[in-house]
């Protein structure tokens, strides 16, 4: 009967949210909790679901009663391949080093 009250009461009141993470897939991987690693694309922070879920719930105080439906679209997947094709093209082989204005100056004084 709560169960019901808070689920009719509730109805409005569902809250949607897409996150980007990156899933990485290690079966052979020396620890259990490196075999299946969940991690944000730009800051490779592993995200802790029920702050990701509070978030959602928003900043009001109480416990809540939820349904969590997780939906995985997979948007790319990096091979082997790719890795070491493109590895070449994506680093320089030899590092850029730009002189500022004032280097320049510099060493025409110790040349001259």
């Amino acid at each position: 009967m709560i169960l019901d009250r808070l689920t009719q009461s509730n109805k409005d009141e569902v809250k949607a949210m897409t996150k980007h993470y990156i899933l990485s897939i290690n079966p052979e991987a020396e620890y259990s909790w490196n075999r299946c690693i969940l991690s944000h694309p730009l800051t490779a922070h592993r995200p802790e679901l029920a702050q990701v879920i509070a978030e959602a719930v928003g900043e009001a105080e109480g416990t809540y009663l939820i349904a969590v439906n997780i939906e995985v679209q997979v948007l790319d997947k990096v091979t082997e391949d790719f890795e070491e094709s493109k590895a070449g093209e994506l680093l320089p082989s030899q590092p850029i080093v730009r002189e500022l204005p004032q280097e320049r100056q510099d060493r025409s004084h110790i040349a001259a």
